[in-house]
């Protein structure tokens, strides 16, 4: 879940690759399985795709500063990771949904297919662009206004306060996740990007807390690394003729910023004289329709050419610990209320079971159960530290393995 450009096609990609290339692969290897489609005339990209684009970016602009614009996802898009255990043929499968950005900042409209996933849903999680969240507080191109239409944190607490956790029978995962986080990771911040989450979305917070049985997470992810968020600057477009050959001119145009010393620094980190061109207003900006409420441009410095997300492998392993305990917890339930001849609460159990016991596909719960178990003795999950925080814990029955 997230607004339009704050980058869940990035993350979401960060997070596939470092399951697929991370150390867990000693004890479960990972795929990307996923079948592109087409909707509406387009074509779904794929991981790989995105993956290369982002790589060649750092390959071609180390040392620069740009403008990183991943564009708006208009379609959603599923993407499937095929996990399995070395030398075993049991698989199981994790369907990531990418929802268009659109979503969250759409009128009534939209609202009823929103609703829809987040009632069908075990997981979510919130992508926040975390410069906007954090240059908010200096309230210069950014202020809260800003932040919070870019971020859709009123959309969100809309759509959140719509999970059903059954009474506290079917129990849901939240995490929110701020991404793009390397600067303040650099400047040992990640604690303070954690409690702004906390005030930002204090209001949603403490409606996820009267539920019963929802799980709330704060982690902050690296993206990619070695890209550091540099500064905000006010959105523009500058087109220029550009000479090719002896005869031949090409009109050219793209999205800039005006430097402190009258120069316009290009996205890809060009600086050019303004006088040969004409420096134009950028529409795509306006946050809402009809006012003067625009988003400026993030600009970041590309450090190296190395890919070297952090803690997008995180998201994957709270959601494993967090499903596995939930399936365990409704195994348990089952037995318990069948001993006990409670047959209302063994229905409503056995039809959370039945919905839920091919979570795992072909990997059954003892095998998932010594994995997880596993990943904990060599620290692999981590609970806390580097801005991870668990706000609200389901309580789970547990079985020794």
């Amino acid at each position: 879940m997230g607004g339009q450009r704050v980058g869940k096609s990035s993350a979401l990609a960060a997070i596939m690759d470092s399951f697929v290339t991370g150390t867990v692969s000693c004890l479960l290897t990972a795929k990307d399985t996923t079948v592109l489609v087409k909707k509406e005339g387009v074509k779904q990209a794929s991981i790989d795709s995105k993956l290369r684009d982002v790589k060649q970016l750092l390959q071609e602009h180390v040392g620069r500063t740009i403008l990183v614009d991943s564009g708006k996802t208009y379609i959603q898009w599923d993407y499937r990771l095929e996990l399995s255990i070395p030398q075993k043929s049991e698989t199981m499968t994790i369907v990531f949904t990418d929802v268009n950005g659109e979503y969250f900042e759409g009128g009534k409209k939209e609202q009823a297919g929103i609703i829809e996933l987040v009632k069908s849903y075990d997981v979510f999680i919130v992508a926040i662009d975390t410069p906007f969240m954090m240059e908010a507080r200096a309230r210069k191109l950014v202020d809260p206004v800003v932040n919070n239409k870019y971020n859709c944190i009123d959309s969100i607490h809309t759509f959140l306060t719509q999970i059903d956790d059954n009474d506290g029978n079917n129990a849901k995962l939240v995490i929110f996740a701020p991404i793009k986080c390397e600067k303040w990771a650099k400047e040992n911040q990640l604690d303070t990007v954690t409690q702004y989450v906390k005030e930002d979305y204090k209001t949603t917070l403490i409606a996820l807390s009267k539920y019963k049985r929802v799980q709330v997470e704060i982690i902050p992810i690296q993206t990619i690394g070695t890209i550091v968020f540099q500064e905000h600057k006010e959105a523009y477009r500058f087109r220029w003729t550009k000479r090719q050959w002896l005869f031949f001119k090409k009109e050219c145009q793209a999205s800039c910023a005006i430097l402190d010393n009258g120069r316009v620094r290009l996205s890809d980190g060009t600086e050019m004289d303004p006088a040969i061109g004409e420096i134009l207003d950028d529409p795509s900006v306006v946050l809402i329709p009809n006012t003067d409420i625009v988003r400026p441009n993030s600009w970041f410095k590309v450090l190296t050419k190395t890919y070297k997300p952090h803690n997008c492998e995180q998201l994957a392993f709270h959601i494993l610990d967090f499903m596995l305990s939930k399936l365990i917890d409704l195994q348990i339930q089952q037995e318990e209320n069948h001993r006990n001849l409670n047959a209302f609460l063994n229905f409503v159990t056995i039809g959370l079971w039945k919905s839920l016991k091919d979570v795992f596909g072909g990997i059954s719960l003892q095998q998932m159960s010594v994995i997880v178990d596993r990943m904990y003795q060599l620290n692999l999950i981590k609970k806390n530290g580097e801005g991870i925080l668990i706000l609200h814990k389901c309580k789970f029955k547990k079985v020794q393995v």
